[in-house]
């Protein structure tokens, strides 16, 4: 291999042109992080995460037993690590509820931590209302509106109780159009 990349031009090769930026930033993650939370937040194309980060091929650092490295555009770096956890929160329980669930067999593939939450591939989740919570706060908790949750749930009144199952559709929601975002 460095033959060829010594006399290349020997041969007729022509190194090809990458189309990588320069220079880059650069930040730690420990825990479990999906691209798209980096995009929403720091405003950075999914795409050029992707580019930037393509060992991680379903977008997802899974930094719960190691340390991984996730590249940023230049001058990024700062404004990740002033709004970490801002990007960790933002619908952290949507992205990753996939391998969770509890009920509802068409909604999931596996058994739940108790957590109440499931996934429908990334367009939905079921969500079982604890204690205490209001339509108002869960919409807050997903950023979501609650006449999108009434909409989804097909609600007459705000009235909801404990152990009541919602269905919670994030990503249309965020797409003030209602069309689906991803």
């Amino acid at each position: 291999m460095n033959f060829f990349v010594q006399y290349h031009a020997d041969f007729g090769f022509k190194p090809l042109a990458m189309d990588l930026p320069t220079n880059s930033d650069t930040v730690h993650i420990t825990k479990e992080l999906h691209l798209q939370q980096v995009s929403k937040v720091l405003d950075i194309p999914i795409n050029t995460l992707r580019s930037l980060n393509p060992q991680f091929k379903k977008d997802i650092l899974p930094a719960q037993s190691k340390v991984y490295v996730l590249f940023l555009p230049p001058n990024y770096g700062e404004k990740f690590r002033q709004t970490r956890d801002q990007v960790f929160s933002y619908t952290d329980s949507i992205v990753f509820r996939s391998r969770q669930c509890s009920y509802e067999p068409a909604f999931c593939s596996s058994k739940s931590s108790g957590s109440g939450i499931s996934q429908k591939n990334h367009t939905g989740i079921n969500y079982v209302v604890k204690s205490g919570e209001s339509l108002a706060s869960i919409a807050k908790k997903f950023n979501v509106s609650v006449p999108s949750l009434k909409s989804w749930n097909r609600l007459k009144s705000s009235t909801i109780h404990t152990g009541q199952k919602l269905v919670i559709n994030p990503f249309t929601a965020q797409n003030p159009s209602g069309g689906n975002k991803n």
